[in-house]
């Protein structure tokens, strides 16, 4: 079998400028993620706005397979659509443990100021100044039993979303392969038994929002997440969405600094960092 053949994911979020795949306070109405698993067979993976999500096999255009997990109460549901059965668990969500630092709110860095242009002008046409904030949470979650029987890749997935509490296309695109590569799970479309096998996660979220320093209701939000994950003797660290360490103020990053700039005002005016401050 070939595995995956390509992966084409698309976000549609709800924001008040539009900035392809910006990720924001507000909810994604949907992420989407598609990835061939063998041609004419892919899978799709989507996160709703009231935390649930659905992942399905999709064979020559047909649904044959869906597990549908409902976060809040750690429901999964799996729809067989080929024997026409439909099976439900309750997967227990990991004990998890939040640092101390994870204090849910903003926190202010600093700022910066820009020179900013239209067009070809030489000269500025004024200046502008962003107010950077950060937020940091961190949760871990020690030795997170796989032990049990699954369909498919897509009831794995599922199982993963629902205990771990990681976004579906996340889990599709990366850990759910990443961890049946490292057990030595050959098909990814037939059932298959994880013995007791013990995951470590290790999840931090960091939160960027910019903000006009004049007109402080005017912000946008930049998301990142980094999950390192641990299984017998091997590790991995993956990034999603828009990461930026917490020290890419204090270092001065100036691709950062753009990136806020365009975040917050779009391309349609160009500029040039002054100072920080």
């Amino acid at each position: 079998m070939k595995k995956f053949v390509s992966i084409f994911c698309t976000v549609v979020m709800v924001l008040s400028m539009v900035i392809p795949c910006a990720a924001a306070q507000e909810s994604p109405i949907s992420d989407t993620c598609l990835m061939w698993l063998d041609e004419g067979v892919y899978i799709e993976a989507e996160d709703y706005s009231n935390g649930d999500a659905s992942i399905s096999l999709v064979q020559d255009g047909n649904t044959i397979y869906n597990t549908y997990v409902k976060r809040a109460s750690g429901e999964v549901i799996s729809s067989d659509y080929v024997s026409n059965t439909v099976t439900t668990e309750f997967v227990d969500v990991a004990s998890s443990q939040m640092s101390p630092f994870a204090l849910n709110r903003f926190s202010t860095e600093g700022y910066a100021t820009y020179d900013w242009y239209i067009g070809d002008n030489t000269s500025p046409s004024g200046t502008r100044r962003i107010r950077f904030e950060s937020m940091k949470k961190n949760e871990v979650i020690e030795h997170y039993d796989l032990y049990g029987s699954y369909q498919n890749i897509a009831n794995f997935a599922g199982a993963i979303v629902a205990a771990l509490s990681v976004g579906s296309a996340y889990a599709v695109e990366v850990m759910a392969p990443k961890l049946l590569g490292w057990l030595g799970v050959a098909s990814f479309m037939a059932p298959f038994v994880i013995g007791h096998k013990y995951v470590t996660l290790n999840k931090t979220e960091m939160s960027w929002r910019f903000s006009d320093a004049t007109v402080s209701d005017y912000s946008q939000t930049l998301v990142g997440y980094q999950y390192s994950y641990s299984l017998d003797n091997h590790t991995q660290t993956d990034y999603q969405g828009y990461w930026w360490p917490e020290n890419s103020y204090s270092s001065h990053n100036t691709t950062f600094a753009y990136r806020a700039y365009t975040t917050l005002w779009g391309t349609d005016t160009q500029a040039v960092l002054r100072t920080w401050a």
